[in-house]
């Protein structure tokens, strides 16, 4: 079931009973208000390539397609701090050897191709404090990967099951900030070199009008030299520094 007139899945496809669609249709344009419907099962997502489908599965509707899911597009979770690494971090790279932060998923993550797909959190056993298990919808982009859940359910999660209560950081926003700080700082260096040969410039232009104007007192007193005096000039600024705040998550 989808929710527009021309019957069209845009941005959100839910499952629903055949009674229920019944219901629906019958009481189409009366003025009967349904405030649910069914469950949330797929949502428009944006796809890195378009070899890639742009749908994910909504963690409501996770329990029943997750039985159907094929087992090319699971990725197995067994430990407790791996668990955390995903609450705590939205978008962890895989790239280079960043995947080793991913501990048992690491590798999986390399391999497993990019669009939906779901974990499979299986505790190994060892903490029982770690011991339910869940199945939660998971995106693989180009070289990060995400837990697709509200930072409200990972806060829960992390309360629940860490007693964490620190803010779930978002290492995409970090990175952006991270770049364009030493974007700012590059184009500050740029800023300080135009400077330092501005103020060069004028230091020169300084010293042979200084130069000229010693050649014509000197000209005829013999005693004095031809060169000008030397003047100690302080050319350029500090240097200018960019800095930047934590990014907001």
């Amino acid at each position: 079931m989808v929710r527009n007139a021309t019957g069209e899945p845009a941005k959100a496809i839910y499952y629903t009973s055949a009674l229920l669609r019944d219901i629906l249709v019958e009481n189409e344009g009366r003025g009967v208000k349904f405030v649910h419907g069914g469950v949330k099962m797929f949502m428009k997502q944006d796809a890195p390539s378009a070899e890639v489908c742009r749908w994910r599965i909504q963690s409501e509707g996770m329990p029943i397609i997750s039985g159907y899911v094929g087992q090319e597009r699971v990725v197995t979770l067994t430990s407790k701090e791996t668990f955390k690494t995903l609450l705590k971090e939205m978008f962890p790279k895989f790239i280079n050897e960043d995947w080793r932060k991913l501990g048992e998923i690491g590798e999986r993550a390399k391999e497993i191709g990019m669009g939906c797909c779901i974990l499979k959190v299986e505790p190994d056993g060892t903490d029982p404090d770690f011991a339910e298990k869940m199945v939660l919808p998971l995106w693989k982009s180009f070289h990060s990967l995400n837990l697709m859940l509200p930072k409200e359910d990972r806060s829960a999660m992390l309360l629940r099951i860490f007693n964490d209560t620190s803010p779930v950081i978002n290492q995409s926003l970090k990175d952006s900030a991270a770049a364009k700080a030493k974007k700012e700082a590059e184009d500050a260096g740029e800023g300080d070199v135009e400077v330092e040969n501005k103020a060069e410039g004028e230091g020169e232009s300084e010293n042979s009008a200084a130069a000229a104007a010693d050649a014509v007192e000197t000209k005829d007193d013999e005693a004095m030299t031809d060169a000008p005096a030397e003047e100690d000039q302080e050319v350029g600024g500090a240097p200018i520094t960019g800095t930047t705040g934590e990014p907001q998550t």
